[in-house]
Order: structure tokens, then sequence, then C-alpha cells
């Protein structure tokens, strides 16, 4: 075999390998749409060329790669429509992301707050005089507690998630 024609062959490998990993990418944000966002919630597009646009969606079809959106503003209502190929990326919120720093600081507020109740407002003359005792009754229920809430508020709160669908 010739020099031209392995170089050709290797340059058809590379391209085909560009084609499905940009396939691959597109595909990524097809199974977002059709999994996580539902018609009629807002989304945020970055177009290939650094443009956002927020908008609802109104339907993607997976057979032509088509994403129709409705853009509102304050007179004027408009339909959009964006090719697959021509979206960079795709910005959205759910909920349902657990993040670990709300239940850490319900702790540490509610053990806080627990410490007060108990010691200062339910028996402040426990703590009074020469022989102070302090209980941790109090800087534990209320720990949990703000444990339970903050691990409960972070799953409700809804969490900012990107898609990328373009290098």
């Amino acid at each position: 075999m010739t020099r031209s024609v392995v170089a050709l062959q290797v340059l058809i490998g590379l391209l085909l390998t560009g084609q499905l990993c940009a396939q691959g990418i597109e595909n990524a944000c097809l199974r977002a749409l059709q999994n996580d966002i539902r018609p009629g919630s807002w989304i945020s597009i970055v177009s290939a060329d650094n443009e956002s646009i927020r908008a609802k969606l109104l339907s993607a079809d997976f057979s032509t790669s088509m994403l129709s959106l409705v853009r509102s503003d304050s007179t004027t209502i408009r339909p959009l429509q964006f090719k697959m190929q021509d979206i960079g990326e795709i910005r959205y919120r759910k909920a349902g992301k657990f993040r670990p720093l709300h239940p850490i600081l319900g702790f540490v507020v509610g053990s806080v707050i627990g410490h007060f109740v108990e010691n200062v407002i339910v028996d402040p003359g426990a703590s009074a005089g020469p022989f102070r005792h302090y209980t941790h009754r109090g800087s534990f229920f209320g720990g949990l507690s703000g444990v339970v809430v903050g691990a409960t508020a972070s799953l409700l709160i809804p969490a900012e998630r990107v898609v990328v669908c373009r290098r």
C-alpha cells in the first residue's frame, strides 16, 4: 500500500470518529430533553455562537432533531425553532440533587438553637451560679432536626443543570 492510501484511510477514520463523537454529544442532549425536561419548563439555550436564549420548551421532535420553544417578552409571544446541531448547551433547573452543605448547616444552626432554647428559655436557673451544668439534649435534638430539615431542603430546592451539546 502506498502512503497516500494509508493517509486517506487514517483521515477517513478520524472523520468518522469525530462524527460519532458529535452524534454522541447530540444524543446526550436529546436524552436530557426526553428524560429530565418536560414541555412547559423554562430552559436556557446557549447557541453555538454563544447567544443565550431563555424560553419555555414546547416540544422536542426526536426524528428531525428539532427543538420548539416559546419566548415571551412583555408585549410579544414568538415561537422559536432550533436544530440540535445549532445548540451549544442547555441549562435547566431540576429538584432532586442532594447537596451535603444543607444538612451540615442545618446541624450547626439546629444545635445552636437547641442549646439556646434548653439553657436560656426552658431552664435558665440551671446554668446560673458557680455550679453550672449544661446538658446537651437540646443541642442533640436541635442538630438532629436541623439535619433532617437540611437534607429535605437539599432535595426540594431546584439546582441548575447543564448539558453540553456541542464543543
